[in-house]
C-alpha cells in the first residue's frame, strides 16, 4: 500500500461547524417527518368530519310524467287556447 492509496481512502476531518449542521439536518428531517404524518392525521380526521356532516343522499326516484289531460276536457281546452297549445292530435 503506498501513501497515497492510504489517503484517498480516509475520510475528511469534520469541524465543529460541520458536525452542528449534520445535527440540525437531522433535526429537520425528524420535524418533516412528524409534520408530514401530523398532517395525513389531520386530513383523515378532517374527510371523517366532513363526511359525517354531509351524509351521502340516497338517489331519488324520478318522477313519474304527468298525466296528460284529455283533449275534451273544457278546462284543458281553455288553458291551451291561451297558451297557444296545438290540441288537434
Amino acid at each position: 500500500m503506498t501513501a497515497e492509496d492510504s489517503t484517498q481512502t480516509e475520510q475528511p476531518v469534520k469541524t465543529e461547524q460541520d458536525l452542528r449542521i449534520e445535527a440540525l439536518e437531522a433535526k429537520l428531517s425528524a420535524m418533516e417527518k412528524a409534520h408530514a404524518q401530523q398532517v395525513q392525521e389531520l386530513t383523515e380526521a378532517n374527510r371523517g368530519l366532513w363526511a359525517a356532516l354531509h351524509p351521502a343522499q340516497e338517489a331519488q326516484p324520478a318522477p313519474a310524467a304527468a298525466p296528460q289531460p284529455a283533449a275534451g276536457d273544457t278546462a284543458y281546452q281553455a288553458l291551451a287556447g291561451k297558451l297557444g297549445l296545438d290540441t288537434k292530435e
